[in-house]
């Protein structure tokens, strides 16, 4: 009768730590989960973290392709659109950044819903497209590579923005959303790396005058003179494939994607990071989260 009571004891306590070992694991899930899905911007991208010199390299020595997949018939319409603001031939800089800002403010200015746009539908100006900061930026990259630009969408956090490539300049921050660019004393338009580092020394302009009541001007009620903001304080700067910006949204929504990108390395699609001493990793999760480290 002992022995089988000390065999009961065993078998409860055996049972009692296996259900303790069950809950560290499902615990360890939970946190691995939250940490690396749910908290942590791009999870589903294969990321390549790079230097203040690499991430602002020339487009060809970009280790992923930000070109857009833009057909002709889009192409041609895009153009036409820019023209009735254009007061020069494309190819000048200054002309072509505001005609191209005008076009996508106005489309934004008409953007009241709560849905993504397709780079096809870029030009559309039915309200039910969301206007938000990306979707401002996915329009403008999208019209500047259209009149023969490299230009790309930078996500930042709590913000996103566009680059043009000129060899003259380099990088080219571009906000159209906030109706902002930015040159150095000499009058040198600006990245947004040097902005960053050097935002003291960087002087904000408006880039075109036109003002609109649902299109922020961040100029004008003075939150970039702020002596923090978010541009001189942060930490994350990604950008992605161009062929992505169409569907990567979607991705995210797919529970196959998630389960792929996850315990396959399917990744959702490539892009890179800039990494400062502050920057939190993004990208790389399940089998690639080594390449954090």
């Amino acid at each position: 009768m002992k022995l089988k009571n000390e065999v009961n004891k065993e078998r409860i306590m055996l049972r009692k730590i296996k259900k303790i070992i069950l809950l560290v694991v499902i615990l360890g899930i939970i946190s691995l989960v939250y940490e690396n899905i749910i908290n942590r911007h791009f999870p589903f991208i294969s990321m390549d973290y790079q230097t203040y010199n690499q991430f602002n390299s020339q487009p060809k020595f970009s280790s992923i392709d930000i070109s857009l997949d833009i057909n002709n018939k889009i192409s041609k319409k895009i153009r036409n659109s820019i023209k009735i603001f254009k007061k020069t031939e494309f190819g000048d800089l200054e002309d072509d950044i505001k005609a191209v800002t005008i076009v996508t403010r106005n489309i934004m200015h008409k953007s009241e819903g709560n849905i993504i746009r397709k780079i096809s539908d870029v030009l559309s100006e039915d309200k039910k497209y969301k206007n938000i900061c990306s979707e401002s930026s996915k329009i403008f990259v999208t019209l500047m590579q259209s009149i023969g630009y490299p230009a790309r969408v930078i996500w930042m956090e709590g913000h996103t923005v566009s680059e043009i490539y000129t060899k003259k300049d380099g990088w080219i921050l571009v906000d159209a959303y906030w109706n902002l660019i930015f040159k150095d004393k000499k009058g040198k338009y600006q990245s947004l790396l040097a902005i960053n580092r050097n935002f003291n020394n960087i002087k904000p302009f408006n880039i075109i005058n036109k003002k609109y009541k649902n299109n922020l001007d961040y100029l004008e009620n003075g939150y970039i003179f702020k002596e923090r903001n978010i541009y001189n304080d942060q930490n994350l700067f990604v950008v992605i494939e161009g062929k992505s910006l169409d569907n990567f949204h979607e991705k995210t929504r797919n529970i196959n994607n998630i389960l792929n990108a996850v315990f396959l390395n399917n990744q959702f699609t490539n892009g890179i990071q800039f990494i400062k001493e502050d920057s939190k990793k993004v990208g790389n999760v399940g089998i690639s989260f080594t390449k954090r480290f």
